[in-house]
């Protein structure tokens, strides 16, 4: 059973540990999701497939009038920024026991994994265009159950599809409501990255968020360990990839 503010507690460690190239990654997804996909640096809130897809469905005139800006923007996520996510789950679930070069955040690209990583994520976010399409609560839902779907892949890429979702749902099982509480908890850093137009969120709510993320990719990975009574490769979780 995890709490919260041990949690934080090791993601702060972890991060500040290794600052200047977690900050990096975490500077890179930030660019990379407000020039993308809204202003991640302001909101805190990562750019994501579904978000856009959704707007623009709730918005019809700003696809009828933008929808060349639109498709570029949803090309440029399945492609190249869904890779460049799981490079930085890699990143932070690595940094927790070693000092991880920032460099990872681009792993996908040169390790042999493009595919695998780039259509994991888009079937994960074309899953959940289709639950938000039901009612906006079961997607939001739905979104909790495959949180962990970018540290799966960077861990194990040759999950299928049916396995990282499953195992993803599994590991968020009666946790969702916690996980919940936990982004709220972020509510404050988020509002003095608002009034300070974005640097708090470079140079500490960024790193912050994505290292206790990771903190809890890693709990929940071993509670699930200890229920199989199993290794790794037993429930679809090997090591991160080493260069």
């Amino acid at each position: 059973m995890w709490k919260r503010a041990e949690l934080k507690r090791r993601g702060r460690e972890n991060f500040r540990k290794n600052y200047w190239p977690a900050a990096a990654v975490s500077l890179v997804l930030a660019v990379m999701m407000t020039n993308i996909g809204g202003p991640y640096l302001i909101r805190g809130e990562k750019y994501n497939l579904v978000s856009i897809l959704w707007t623009d469905l709730l918005i019809p005139w700003k696809f009828q009038t933008g929808i060349g800006i639109v498709l570029i923007r949803d090309i440029l996520y399945i492609f190249i920024f869904a890779v460049i996510e799981v490079g930085g789950a890699a990143f932070y679930i690595r940094n927790r026991e070693e000092q991880a070069k920032a460099g990872l955040v681009f792993s996908g690209f040169f390790v042999g994994r493009y595919k695998k990583y780039m259509k994991g994520m888009f079937m994960m976010h074309l899953e959940l265009f289709f639950w938000y399409l039901m009612l906006l609560v079961p997607g939001i839902i739905k979104s909790y159950a495959f949180r962990m779907v970018p540290y799966l892949l960077a861990e194990d890429p040759d999950l299928t599809f049916a396995e990282m979702l499953h195992i993803s749902e599994e590991m968020m099982r009666g946790q969702k409501w916690k996980a919940f509480l936990l982004d709220v908890s972020f509510l404050g850093w988020r509002v003095l990255t608002t009034l300070t137009l974005g640097i708090a969120g470079i140079f500490f709510t960024g790193p912050y968020i994505d290292a206790v993320n990771a903190e809890l990719y890693a709990v929940l990975r071993e509670e699930r360990r200890v229920q199989y009574d199993a290794d790794s490769a037993v429930i679809g979780v090997h090591p991160a990839h080493r260069e």
